[in-house]
C-alpha cells in the first residue's frame, strides 16, 4: 500500500464519520423540537411563540443583576 491508497482509506472513514454524525444530529433534533417548529421563522410564529416570551423575560432578569 502506497501513501494515496492509505490517503483514500483516511478520507472513505472521515466521510463515514461525517455521514453517522449528520444522522445522529438529525436524528436529535427530531427528537426534540416538533414539526412546526422547524418548519417556521421566528415571524412567523408571532406572539404565539411561548418560547419566545420565557427567554425574554430570562434575559431582562439577567440584564438587571448585571
Amino acid at each position: 500500500m502506497n501513501f494515496w491508497t492509505l490517503f483514500e482509506y483516511g478520507a472513505w472513514v472521515l466521510a463515514a464519520l461525517v455521514a453517522a454524525w449528520m444522522l445522529f444530529d438529525a436524528y436529535k433534533v427530531s427528537r426534540d423540537y416538533d414539526e412546526e417548529f422547524l418548519v417556521h421563522t421566528i415571524e412567523d410564529l408571532g406572539e404565539d411563540a411561548q418560547w419566545q416570551h420565557s427567554s425574554d423575560e430570562s434575559d431582562d432578569i439577567e440584564r438587571r443583576q448585571s
